[in-house]
């Protein structure tokens, strides 16, 4: 089991905090192409770069590709926004953005030394920033699958953490509003391919 960084937002590190959020769903870059080549059938061609080009891609073997962030088996510890107020030697304590919990935690030698070299080391920090000693919230990888955004099920949208009653069209078009706010107008029309990674335990420090 590896640990790994999963970067959350801070609605949806709350959504995991009150335990509604299960799964998250990351574009994949760069996206498969459709061959429509008879020889293999519904196979894709996925680009890696300008000139290259793999053949015949299953949708597994795209579970294989190194820009998957977390695999079956790791643990992802969720990075969120913090900000460090005080500090001593090693010793650092602060608050996490989404809720105001503070913390007082030891880092390493060597993010202490990141830590040093900041030039504004008490400022709020964005998640993708965190140190791993600051995590709090570790969720253990039980699924990760490929599929189309616009092929997820309400009971998944349920499992996104999105708190909407009605019926599933009413959830759906939450999520497709959401979904466009965060990666930009028309993202849900492009019907992107998705890792999407699903967890169903929840372990936070301290409880």
């Amino acid at each position: 089991m590896s640990d790994k960084p999963l970067v959350l937002t801070r609605p949806n590190v709350c959504a995991v905090l009150e335990r509604r959020k299960f799964q998250t769903r990351r574009i994949i870059n760069p996206q498969p192409v459709m061959e429509r080549i008879e020889s293999f059938g519904e196979s894709w061609a996925w680009r890696k770069s300008d000139k290259d080009w793999f053949s015949g891609v299953t949708l597994n073997m795209m579970l294989s590709d190194k820009g998957l962030l977390l695999q079956v088996g790791d643990r992802a510890y969720v990075a969120e926004g913090y900000q460090i107020t005080e500090n001593t030697l090693n010793w650092v304590q602060g608050k996490y953005i989404a809720d105001d919990k503070e913390f007082k935690v030891v880092l390493t030698s060597e993010e202490h030394n990141l830590f040093i070299d900041r030039k504004c080391p008490h400022r709020k920090t964005p998640g993708r920033f965190m140190y791993k000693s600051l995590a709090r919230i570790f969720l253990p990888i039980v699924e990760v699958r490929v599929e189309r955004l616009q092929d997820i099920s309400w009971e998944d949208v349920e499992s996104e953490g999105l708190k909407v009653l009605g019926n599933t069209s009413r959830r759906r078009l939450f999520f497709k509003e959401l979904w466009n706010s965060i990666h930009g107008k028309g993202a849900w029309g492009r019907n992107d391919w998705v890792f999407v990674y699903r967890w169903d335990e929840i372990i936070i420090k301290g409880e």
